[in-house]
């Protein structure tokens, strides 16, 4: 199937509060994997991104550098940077914590996963 959304718009989703079209990606990312864990691998995956690149800034790290640490395409580091920027830090690191405590959820079988990264995508609003 044709892919519509990546990644990096679900993060921008996320960042703008739009839970709906969180959701939206959610089902279309699911629809091509059939597996809840590799979304959530991927989600926490771009979260951990942007908590990097808000330390990296924050050290006074040049644009190129974040770039070429997290290995960001120079095409996308534009906008991953504006992105980073709407993102509080505090929230986000909450967000990662939230995310890696279900993933342990689904992983033991404490709740059911789709459901689970439904209500914390319906929650980023």
């Amino acid at each position: 199937e044709f892919i519509r959304f990546d990644t990096f718009e679900l993060a921008e989703a996320i960042a703008g509060k739009n839970a709906p079209r969180a959701l939206e990606i959610f089902h279309h990312l699911y629809d091509l994997s059939g597996d809840v864990q590799s979304v959530i691998g991927l989600i926490h995956w771009q979260l951990k991104r942007i908590w990097q690149a808000q330390n990296l800034l924050a050290q006074g790290t040049s644009r190129e550098e974040i770039g070429r640490t997290l290995r960001i395409p120079p095409f996308r580091l534009g906008p991953f940077l504006s992105q980073v920027k709407r993102f509080e830090k505090v929230s986000m690191e909450e967000m990662i914590r939230k995310l890696g405590k279900l993933d342990w959820e689904t992983k033991t079988g404490s709740v059911n996963a789709t459901a689970a990264l439904e209500t914390f995508l319906a929650g980023v609003s």
